[in-house]
């Protein structure tokens, strides 16, 4: 089942082994890297989009449509102070806003929302058990694939318990819509202490169940299902492959950049 939406993956990607599917969201997230023209970076996060509507998980992205709302339009705000180009679009003060820095920052901020798109999207399709077994499965040493799948077991706890705390803080009188931003970031302290409060608490329960099961993070070990490269694995790694060098040579050709030299 994806994880917060309620639907199951299609069963092409449910099939797909664990090792393909993180190969192919490192090399996508890459891929957001490459360009810096918005118009590209544009197409990327419509496909992404598909994508995420595919797997089921585009009803989590929605829910974090406020977030990425406000971090767009900051990101965008951002990048005036640090880029400038020729061409000037107006002048407010002692700040000179151009075309080029505006579309360097719209194509940031665009990076930002297909990165987060992707990310929720491989979470959605890919259970953190799966990308234990497939670090393993890639010789990366068990430690780091156990801390990787165990973060991503616990974001989502974090995430909820930190919602149930501003409700209950909300129901006690909470003000946390004031216009005032040095009252707002005042009042956020209420909800900071309690939250980091539960991740301790989690981690200490953690550990102790850890140890009290025995836990050793060099032992032998076997997976409930084992995993192998089949035909759609390959064929799959193939497109996203050649999509990686197909964007490469683009940029190397000198398309996809509104400033060069940047990513």
């Amino acid at each position: 089942m994806v994880h917060g939406t309620g639907h199951l993956p299609p069963a092409v990607v449910r099939r797909l082994d664990p090792r393909t599917k993180l190969i192919s969201f490192a090399l996508l997230s890459a891929l957001g890297f490459v360009f810096n023209d918005p118009v590209f970076l544009g197409v990327e996060l419509a496909v992404a989009l598909t994508m995420a509507t595919l797997a089921g998980s585009l009803g989590a992205v929605w829910k974090m449509r406020l977030m990425l709302t406000v971090v767009f339009i900051a990101t965008v705000c951002m990048w005036q102070l640090y880029v400038s180009g020729p061409t000037r679009v107006a002048t407010i003060g002692p700040l000179e806003i151009s075309s080029e820095g505006l579309s360097y920052g719209l194509a940031t901020a665009l990076r930002f929302v297909y990165l987060v798109v992707l990310g929720v999207t491989f979470a959605a399709i890919t259970p953190p058990e799966d990308v234990v077994h497939a670090l393993v499965k890639l010789r990366v040493p068990f430690q780091v694939a156990f801390i990787v799948g165990t973060t991503m077991r616990l974001v989502p706890i974090y995430v909820n318990t930190a919602g149930t705390i501003v409700e209950a803080q909300q129901a006690r009188g909470l003000d946390l819509m004031s216009r005032n931003p040095l009252a707002r970031v005042r009042r956020i302290v209420p909800l900071v202490i309690p939250i980091v409060m539960h991740a301790a608490r989690t981690g200490e329960r953690l550990a102790l169940a850890f140890e009290t099961k025995g836990f050793r993070p060099h032992a032998r070990r076997t997976y409930f299902r084992e995993s192998s490269m089949r035909g759609p694995d390959y064929a799959t790694l193939a497109a996203v492959v050649t999509l990686t060098i197909a964007c490469l040579i683009l940029r190397w050709l000198g398309y996809g950049t509104v400033i060069s030299g940047r990513l």
